[in-house]
């Protein structure tokens, strides 16, 4: 163990886009001006009157409206080797990740396309790409949602009847676009992916995984390709840290106590969250 701690390490490549900075250069000047880029979240991203409450442990419901969100551009693909399969049902926040570290790649000096090595370990800190997942889930339960329309009594005055038919043409409505399988017919909203897409995507044949541990994530990932390196069981390592906001979980949050309504810095005195 102690030989192994002594083996040198070297970053080769660094890439990023996060709120506020669309790369490395970007995102020291915000750092060095002590701005933030954290602020209220657009109204396309989070429902306002259905979701927000000011108020403190309601059910469903988030005290907060803050957050850190990029506009997402349209897939370069000349410049990311993602297979047009793939590309076609990856998740939003997947493709946007798999860009940055083919950034990362040429920051190194290193084609995405060809890289020199293939025995390379990819682990990425993440916990949600995109809605897809969240669609799934309201997909399987609209059947079972849509019943608590039979016990309101304005509904069954409404459709005076026809309960049953009006039900149906819910569920049907909803299922009709949601989900959206990919090209194995299964959801393409699991998390894992994040990972597996930069793999199939430079063709490497390292383990891919992502970390999910909250705050520390991408740091878990780190320290997970800093052994592997160490012990010889990969030759090169794509580490990395992604988030997708959405609303699901920043109600998760809430019901917490994580989140800040006023966007202190969690090792403020005055943090909220």
């Amino acid at each position: 163990m102690g030989t192994e701690n002594q083996v040198p390490l070297a970053i080769l490549g660094m890439a990023c886009r996060v709120p506020g900075a669309d790369g490395l250069e970007e995102f020291w000047r915000m750092l060095v001006e002590g701005r933030s880029a954290i602020g209220e979240v657009p109204a396309d991203r989070i429902d306002r009157e259905l979701y927000y409450d000011p108020r403190r442990g309601q059910r469903c419901k988030t005290y907060s409206v803050l957050g850190g969100v990029i506009d997402y551009r349209a897939f370069d693909a000349s410049a990311c080797p993602v297979p047009p399969k793939t590309l076609v049902s990856a998740e939003v926040g997947h493709r946007e990740i798999c860009q940055v570290a083919a950034r990362a790649c040429r920051h190194a000096g290193m084609d995405p396309f060809d890289l020199p090595e293939r025995n390379v370990g990819v682990y990425i800190g993440h916990n949600l790409g995109g809605p897809v997942a969240g669609e799934i889930v309201y997909a399987s339960l609209v059947r079972e949602t849509a019943q608590y329309l039979r016990k309101i009594g304005a509904f069954r005055e409404a459709v005076a009847g026809r309960e049953d038919a009006v039900i149906e043409e819910i569920i049907r409505h909803v299922r009709s676009r949601l989900p959206r399988r990919g090209p194995t017919g299964l959801p393409d909203g699991f998390i894992h992916l994040a990972a597996a897409i930069i793999s199939e995507a430079f063709g490497l044949t390292g383990p891919s995984m992502i970390l999910d541990a909250a705050c520390s994530s991408a740091l878990q990932g780190l320290a997970m390709a800093s052994r592997a390196l160490r012990l010889g069981r990969i030759d090169m390592a794509i580490v990395g840290g992604a988030s997708y906001y959405h609303v699901d979980s920043q109600i998760i949050f809430s019901q917490a106590q994580s989140s800040s309504a006023k966007g202190s810095c969690p090792f403020d005195e005055g943090a909220d969250g």
